[in-house]
């Protein structure tokens, strides 16, 4: 990855724990992005440990979100990502749970990507994955002079 750097590396990590025991071993250049899965309330002390990790951009996957997150910080965080969990047996997404999301990270100037609603029959994602009646599909800014001129 560290080669590849016409690339933008997107990685997604559950156990935060072992990411922090392993970072300074990693060279964090600025294609990998490091984000953590979030679907639960008690899960949300994640976003607290991936704000320690040196990547260029961190964000959060708040999906599949399977209730209400009141106690999420965004500190050091460059992007949310929210969505429904989709397949056979797929548990309902609240709107109100996403929208109280994208209200946190409007007031922390954090762009906000809402990917889908979710569901067996009908997953609403892409621009059909409304919340208040548009698209969210925000990301983060990157410099784009550095991923044309980094050279290794």
């Amino acid at each position: 990855m560290n080669r590849a750097n016409r690339h933008i590396f997107q990685i997604l990590k559950k156990r935060t724990d072992r990411l922090l025991k392993i970072h300074k071993k990693l060279d964090w250049t600025f294609n990998i992005w490091i984000g953590t899965s979030i679907e639960l309330e008690k899960y949300a002390y994640r976003a607290n440990i991936l704000s320690e990790i040196p990547a260029t951009i961190r964000f959060l996957s708040l999906e599949p979100l399977l209730g209400p997150i009141k106690n999420l910080s965004l500190k050091k965080i460059d992007w949310v990502i929210v969505g429904g969990e989709s397949g056979s047996k797929s548990r309902h997404i609240e709107l109100h749970w996403a929208l109280s999301i994208k209200n946190l990270c409007e007031q922390n100037k954090i762009p906000f990507f809402f990917k889908q609603l979710g569901r067996r029959n009908n997953k609403r994602g892409g621009k059909d994955a409304l919340l208040e009646g548009r698209i969210w599909h925000q990301y983060p800014k990157i410099n784009i002079d550095q991923l044309n001129n980094k050279i290794y």
